[in-house]
């Protein structure tokens, strides 16, 4: 799910329920040169009412009309990190 350190996302993109996530992060190698890799996290948004409201929730588990839109997201995903590491 989404990382809980307060800082933004590089970027979201979204397709139906389902938002790919992405997080740039830095470190500092043995040589204290700085690296960044980057993580996505995938998730379905999903509501379920209680206490007669309706809240928003999320998961990362997948019904099979949600695989379209995952293989969306991941790809784009893909490739906006490819875009800007190569």
């Amino acid at each position: 799910m989404e990382q809980k350190t307060g800082k933004m996302p590089e970027k979201k993109y979204r397709a139906g329920l389902i938002t790919a996530t992405i997080w740039k992060n830095e470190y500092n190698d043995k040589e204290d040169n700085t690296r960044v890799f980057y993580t996505v996290d995938i998730v379905r948004n999903y509501t379920k009412k209680e206490d007669k409201e309706t809240k928003w929730y999320k998961t990362n588990s997948y019904n099979q009309k949600d695989l379209a839109d995952v293989l969306l997201v991941t790809r784009k995903a893909n490739e906006y990190i490819r875009l800007k590491v190569e």
